[in-house]
């Protein structure tokens, strides 16, 4: 039995979502040597009061959690479970791609947020339609 065009599609969206929680990590992490490159996003001073960096460690923990996740659910081969992942994903992407929206409408970001709320609905949509062909995929069955 021959496979779809589109058998690759759910592997493409998890490598997305996979890369681009791991850069948010790694971006997210400069702070611990220097905040020049979070200054390109960010408006000084930063509006987490006293615990920053506390909550910047736990957020970004928490991408390279969704990314790492992402990156393995790539190389399952159980249409069950790369579904439970895109929607887990989706759902985390669509709450940080609202979060930022919302904070882009006051001055705590600086323009080049924009590319993050972008990046986050992207990583949404394309993790729902993924979600949404294997809980075919898993219906088939």
């Amino acid at each position: 039995m021959r496979e779809s065009p589109s058998a690759g599609r759910p592997a493409r969206s998890f490598l997305f979502c996979g890369v681009y929680g791991i850069a948010l990590a790694a971006l997210i992490f400069t702070y611990l040597g220097t905040y020049a490159v979070l200054d390109l996003f960010l408006a000084r001073p930063y509006v987490l009061g006293t615990h920053t960096e506390v909550w910047m460690g736990w957020h970004g923990m928490g991408c390279l959690f969704v990314g790492l996740c992402n990156l393995l659910a790539a190389r399952w081969n159980n249409a069950r479970a790369q579904r439970d992942i895109a929607v887990a994903t989706a759902i985390i992407f669509a709450v940080w791609c609202l979060q930022n929206f919302r904070l882009m409408l006051g001055d705590s970001f600086r323009p080049l947020m924009w590319s993050n709320v972008i990046g986050c609905a992207i990583a949404f949509g394309w993790s729902m339609l993924t979600a949404l062909a294997l809980h075919r995929k898993v219906a088939a069955v």
